[in-house]
Formats: C-alpha cells, sequence, structure tokens
C-alpha cells in the first residue's frame, strides 16, 4: 500500500477588515470638531480670502490620506494607532513650546547642580501692580562641596575658574592664568605688597580689559598679577561689588547687574 501525501495545509491571507466606514466617520467627526473650534476662535475674525484657501488645503491633505488608507484597506486599529501616535507626538511638541521659558529655567538648574561653578541665570522679580516686573537681571552660582564658591569666567576671552573669596580688596590672577589671559608683566610691575598667609608677597597691578561672568561682561576691572598656591585665582570684592547687588542665601551667590 503506497502511503499518500497529506496535502499542505494552504496559508489563508487575512481578510481585510470591513472598518474603512468607522474610519470615515471618525474623520467627519475630527473634521467637524475642527471647524467648530474655527468657529468658535476665529468666527469672526476669519477671512474666507486668505484663511480659506489654507483650510481647504487642510482638508483635502486629510481626505487623501484617509482615502489611502481606505483604498489599501488599512487596518482601522493600526490606522488609529498611528494617528494617535504622530497626535500625541504633535502634543508633546506643542507642550514644549508653551513651556519652553520654565523648561530653560529647569535645564539652568540642572546644569547649575551638575557644574556648580557654572554662572546660570535666574530671573528675579517685584511686586509692580496688576503684574510683576523684572527686577534685573541675575546670576545663580551655587556652593561646592568644599563650602567654597566657585565660578568660571573669560579673562579677556580665555577661560579661567576664580575662588569667590570676599576677604580679599581686588580679583587675583595666577601668573599662568594671567599669561593665558594675554597679560605678562614685567619684574619691575610687581611693586604692590599683599599679605598672604605665608607672609608678604608681591604683586602685579593691571587691568583686564574684559571679564565674562555667564552673561555679564565688566571691562577695565582693576586686579593683581601673583604667585599663588596651587596657581589659584581669586575673584576679590571690589569686583563683586561692581555688579548692582550681590548675595548669599541658602547656598547660592546671586549676581545682580
Amino acid at each position: 500500500m503506497i502511503p499518500q501525501r497529506r496535502p499542505e495545509p494552504q496559508e489563508q491571507e487575512p481578510r481585510p477588515s470591513g472598518g474603512s466606514g468607522w474610519l470615515w466617520i471618525a474623520v467627519l467627526a475630527v473634521l467637524a470638531a475642527l471647524l467648530g473650534w474655527l468657529a468658535s476662535e476665529y468666527g469672526e475674525n476669519f477671512d474666507w480670502g486668505t484663511d480659506g484657501p489654507r483650510l481647504a488645503y487642510v482638508l483635502l491633505l486629510l481626505v487623501l490620506v484617509v482615502s489611502s488608507l481606505a483604498l489599501r484597506r488599512t487596518q482601522i486599529g493600526f490606522a488609529l494607532k498611528s494617528l494617535l501616535a504622530w497626535a500625541a507626538i504633535g502634543l508633546v511638541v506643542v507642550i514644549g513650546y508653551s513651556y519652553r521659558a520654565e523648561l530653560k529655567a529647569v535645564w539652568y538648574r540642572v546644569a547649575g547642580e551638575l557644574d556648580t561653578s557654572r554662572p546660570t541665570p535666574v530671573e528675579t522679580r517685584v511686586p509692580g501692580g496688576d503684574r510683576d516686573r523684572a527686577e534685573s537681571r541675575a546670576l545663580a552660582i551655587r556652593q561646592s562641596s568644599d563650602g567654597h564658591y566657585y565660578v568660571s569666567v573669560r579673562v579677556n576671552g580665555s577661560d579661567a575658574r576664580l575662588l569667590v573669596d570676599t576677604g580679599a580688596t581686588l580679583t587675583v590672577l595666577s601668573k599662568y592664568q594671567a599669561e593665558r589671559a594675554g597679560i605678562f608683566p614685567s619684574p619691575a610691575e610687581y611693586t604692590a605688597s599683599v599679605r598672604t598667609a605665608s607672609g608678604i608677597a608681591k604683586a602685579a597691578p593691571v587691568r583686564l580689559r574684559d571679564l565674562e561672568i555667564g552673561e555679564a561682561r565688566l571691562q577695565n576691572v582693576r586686579a593683581l598679577v601673583m604667585d599663588t598656591p596651587a596657581n589659584t585665582s581669586v575673584l576679590g570684592i571690589d569686583t563683586l561689588q561692581q555688579f548692582r547687588s550681590y548675595e548669599f542665601r541658602d547656598g547660592v551667590l546671586t549676581l545682580r547687574w
């Protein structure tokens, strides 16, 4: 007896969903909602001469997309999921744009926590009638883990990191930092005597052409150049007093100008 081969089961193509009718109903509902919203928001200001063609273009584009889905017999579930996904993406973009100022402030706060020496812009306001008005521009510098305040600056276009020291009268640059900023005092220019922890040291009085602290820019700033321990440069009280005000509170140094 010759064994007979069993016929292999044939794969049946999935039957297209008959949800195209529901798709058109959903589209009509969206169009009705869109027209209702336009009528409530721009009913009196809607100009059919200029705004009409734009509205017709959007409606035609929507009809073409839905017609393409219907002709291809795309399943209604997949189509709705795609539409919802794009709608969610658009919603996130709109929300992000609407709260861009708040998100920018959040980013500045996070950046300041990650790098405490980075001056981050903050907004300060004082009451002024029905609305609050901006008091001034301000920068926040957060306290480092060692209890000191460090600030990243630019001296004559050169990056530097200064230790904020209210006990120092003038801003002091180490010789290394001064050379990076293009300042090369001659030995004869070291005429100032400065009292340090190790005794009296000689320093060279100089003028900094530009001192940039975040968005703040100071010019012709008095400073000293001298040998410092570990090439540490200091931001002194004389420079802080060039701001409108400065304040230490809750581990944050706020500079206003």
